[in-house]
């Protein structure tokens, strides 16, 4: 059993046998009784707050990730469970992947890895929401987690062309209605000026430099 006394360093990546076990009851998250499903997911949460998991290295998040939560939330979006428990299980992933963050950007590609995969879980969610309120919170945890990438500096230009073309596509709005928060951060492709141009800026006041013109100013022309 995995509790909260238990002391065993999982820095270095995950047990199979406890893998394993987030598997078990990942499975149990999509039985088609929807207590059931909820119980499963609150066992989950519970879980994944335990002292071993929040210590725990790159590896093993990624694993937690991409092999137990965002598989279970693809599959029960695709069988268009109660959009609250959807919702709930996305929120959930969500919330997990930016516990992970930190841990996840110790490794070389590792964000890139897993981000793309939270990308496609999203796309799952929307593509079946059967509820405005599902549309909205998916909106809003991907306006979130962009934001906190943006401001870690997480993901390389090649990345950031991706993640755009998909926000894109699930809800055009959520690009222009975060340009003005990021471009004080971090300039991704697509916003206000490049990463470069911002790294240029900022390192002489003496040179003009020429930045690409946006996505939104070439719409505007």
């Amino acid at each position: 059993a995995i509790t909260a006394g238990q002391t065993a360093d999982w820095s270095e990546g995950l047990p199979r046998s406890v893998l394993h076990v987030l598997a078990v009851v990942a499975t149990a998250a999509r039985d088609d009784r929807p207590t059931v499903s909820a119980a499963a997911i609150e066992i989950l949460q519970r879980l994944l707050v335990l002292q071993q998991f929040r210590a725990m290295g790159a590896e093993g998040w990624e694993g937690v990730l991409t092999t137990v939560l965002f598989p279970l939330v693809v599959d029960l979006a695709a069988v268009h469970v109660d959009s609250d428990l959807l919702q709930r299980s996305f929120s959930f992933c969500t919330r997990t992947f930016l516990q992970a963050l930190q841990s996840l950007t110790t490794v070389s590609d590792c964000v890139p890895r897993v981000w793309r995969q939270m990308l496609t879980c999203a796309g799952s969610c929307m593509h079946n929401a059967r509820s405005e309120l599902l549309r909205e919170a998916v909106t809003e945890a991907l306006k979130n987690m962009i934001l906190v990438l943006a401001a870690a500096g997480a993901l390389s230009e090649g990345v950031w062309s991706q993640t755009w073309e998909t926000v894109n596509a699930l809800e055009p709005r959520l690009k222009t209605e975060l340009e003005p928060a990021l471009a004080p951060i971090f300039s991704p492709p697509g916003t206000e000026t490049t990463a470069a141009a911002a790294a240029a800026d900022a390192a002489t006041t003496d040179t003009v430099t020429d930045t690409p013109s946006t996505v939104s100013e070439q719409k505007a022309t």
